[in-house]
């Protein structure tokens, strides 16, 4: 092939380049809720793109016009915003550092009947670990704020002082709602998930986040008009009728340990 060729070529990669681009752009890419692996195929396609224009661009740099140059300066620079737009859409809409998670949380909470709103806790230490961090914590002052009826927590049975403080000053700082905690032992049965289950005008919707790794949480936010949203549900449900009910005296316990 000759020089032309390529050329040609090359202007073809950019125009499905700029194509591919505006089409991302233009859509924002919303079937990765569908097609897990179709952001793979954009970034094969960007970095094949890349390659082949940066290659014609180096092996050909002594016939190079000005043409070849826009083509494959733009080849290149298209495929590098293609890559970018691809990750952001994919997955900075859903993964957050735990900096950013309060606002998720509370902007989700916001919207929310305040009747009842369901949670999964674990052992609750992600709203502080002592009540001096508790009073601190965004996500639990806005809780507060909220005033909700009746609150619903999966948690862990406690193993420790420290835990059943934790517990014992919610039971006190929601005195004005009916606060209902059930227990679950991690070793038998482990969520391995936290979130929060609310109603807007009577209808179900679920924020559940996930560790990726340190300090870095995957989100999904989704209704029971999905097949995950219906799944989540059905595990609350199930495991809120297999966990245990606390006895009035571990209840009294709680309080007693945080006021003390």
């Amino acid at each position: 092939m000759e020089y032309d060729d390529y050329l040609k070529l090359l202007l073809s990669i950019c125009s499905l380049a700029i194509g591919s681009l505006l089409a991302a752009i233009r859509s924002k890419i919303p079937i990765i809720k569908d097609n897990k692996n179709l952001h793979y195929v954009f970034y094969i396609f960007s970095v094949l793109v890349l390659l082949f224009a940066a290659g014609v661009m180096y092996f050909f740099r002594k016939q190079l016009d000005e043409l070849g140059i826009i083509l494959g300066s733009t080849s290149i620079l298209a495929s590098i915003a293609l890559i970018i737009f691809t990750y952001i859409f994919q997955f900075g809409k859903e993964i957050f550092k735990s900096s950013e998670l309060d606002s998720i949380v509370n902007k989700f909470t916001s919207d929310a009947d305040t009747n009842l709103i369901k949670m999964f806790g674990g052992d609750l230490n992600f709203i502080g670990n002592t009540p001096r961090e508790m009073d601190e914590n965004s996500q639990y002052n806005y809780l507060k704020a909220r005033h909700f009826r009746n609150l619903q927590i999966l948690c862990e049975i406690p193993v420790n002082n420290e835990q059943k403080i934790r517990y014992g000053k919610i039971l006190n700082d929601f005195l004005a709602s009916d606060v209902e905690l059930k227990f679950y032992d991690p070793d038998d049965i482990d969520l391995k998930v936290r979130g929060r289950i609310i109603q807007i005008q009577g209808r179900d919707k679920l924020l559940i986040y996930h560790r990726l790794r340190s300090k870095v949480y995957k989100t999904i936010q989704t209704d029971t008009a999905t097949a995950e949203g219906k799944l989540y549900l059905n595990i609350w449900n199930l495991i809120w009728r297999l966990a245990k009910t606390p006895t009035e005296a571990e209840i009294q316990e709680c309080k007693t340990l945080f006021a003390g």
